[in-house]
C-alpha cells in the first residue's frame, strides 16, 4: 500500500469516528475538505464551489442521517498519486440512527490536495450506488 494511501485512509478514519461522535458539518468539513472545494452530485443543477456554499447542503444532509450516524468510508484500488495529489474512487455507506432514514450508499470520486492542513478533499464528485 502506498505511503499517500495510508494517510487518506486514517484522514477518512478520522473525519468518521469525529461524525460517529457527533460532529457537526463545520467540524467534519474542516477535517475532510479543501476551502476551494468542488462539489458535483447527482440530481444536482450545477456544481458546488466553495466550503462556505456546500456546507448548508452538508448540514442537511447529516442532520438527515441523525445524530452520531455510522459512516463508513473504503479506498478501493486503484489510488493515483503524484506528489500532492491524488484522486481516489471510495464507497461511502452511511448507516443512518435517525429512526425514519434508510442505509445510503455512494460511489465517490475524490481528487485531494495536500494542505498545510494535511490532505484535504478538493474536488468531489458522487453517484447513488456501490461499485
Amino acid at each position: 500500500m502506498s505511503e499517500a494511501k495510508a494517510e487518506l485512509e486514517r484522514l477518512l478514519k478520522h473525519a468518521a469516528d469525529a461524525l460517529r461522535a457527533g460532529a457537526g458539518a463545520a467540524e467534519f468539513s474542516q477535517l475532510l475538505y479543501a476551502p476551494d472545494l468542488l462539489v458535483v452530485g447527482e440530481g444536482w443543477p450545477k456544481s458546488i464551489r466553495g466550503i462556505s456554499t456546500f456546507l448548508p447542503d452538508l448540514a442537511a444532509l447529516i442532520e438527515g442521517w441523525g445524530p452520531n450516524a455510522d459512516l463508513t468510508f473504503a479506498i478501493l484500488d486503484p489510488v493515483f498519486e503524484g506528489g500532492d495529489v491524488a484522486t481516489t474512487f471510495v464507497e461511502v455507506y452511511i448507516a443512518p440512527t435517525k429512526p425514519i432514514a434508510t442505509p445510503e450508499y455512494y460511489r465517490v470520486i475524490y481528487a485531494w490536495k495536500r494542505t498545510p492542513s494535511g490532505w484535504r478533499v478538493g474536488g468531489e464528485m458522487y453517484t447513488v450506488g456501490t461499485y
